[in-house]
């Protein structure tokens, strides 16, 4: 996959080269050692836009240690970099000795593509599951950034009357070993009042 980034890259440079756009906006670098080399022949007719998403590149869990390499030589090719908190402003400013000016803190707008697509599904009913306990639901790719264990935690902290009306459900593919949060449930007691359903779902 490398090797075929850095293939896609040079045809990306080929292409923007002809458009000349004034502006060129990265939502992320994939592979930031080899993007490096690309950006500076980018640079020469646009200004180039990058969007740190997180404080920690790949919420410091990649797929490979070597997307972590040469990620704050990346950063510096670009003319303006947007972030989303001023958490992650101060920490750019800090850990990357990145100028305050070139920085700039736009939050996150509102996420409303999962409303837009259930309204699309509103009538497939196939997995409905009725219930009158209240249902909590932690959903997508399970890694440790994300604080499912941190979760766990606040579910057993609910008044005792609220705990026994209600459900957590965990749903989604693990990419880390969730063996440890399991055992967290249980020191906790909240053993049979989670839901484990631990596969990929599709849209």
């Amino acid at each position: 996959r490398g090797i075929e980034h850095i293939v896609d890259m040079e045809r990306l440079v080929r292409r923007l080269q002809q458009w000349d756009p004034d502006i060129i906006h990265f939502q992320w670098l994939v592979l930031p050692l080899v993007d490096r080399w690309f950006l500076p022949r980018l640079r020469k007719g646009s200004k180039l836009i990058l969007t740190v998403h997180d404080s920690h590149p790949f919420h410091q869990t990649p797929s490979s240690i070597v997307q972590l390499w040469g990620f704050s030589a990346a950063v510096f090719s670009f003319d303006h970099i947007i972030v989303h908190t001023n958490f992650t402003r101060e920490k750019l400013i800090k850990d990357m000795m990145i100028p305050e000016k070139r920085i700039s803190v736009i939050p996150h707008g509102v996420l409303d593509y999962y409303l837009r697509l259930s309204d699309a599904y509103a009538g497939d009913q196939t997995d409905h599951v009725v219930t009158k306990e209240q249902i909590i639901l932690f959903f997508g790719l399970i890694k440790p950034y994300k604080g499912v264990d941190v979760l766990i935690h606040a579910f057993s902290q609910l008044p005792k009357e609220l705990l026994e009306e209600s459900q957590l459900w965990i749903v989604g593919y693990p990419k880390m070993d969730v063996r440890p949060l399991q055992e967290l449930a249980e020191r906790l007691g909240v053993t049979n009042r989670i839901r484990w359903d631990l596969r990929f779902i599709p849209e």
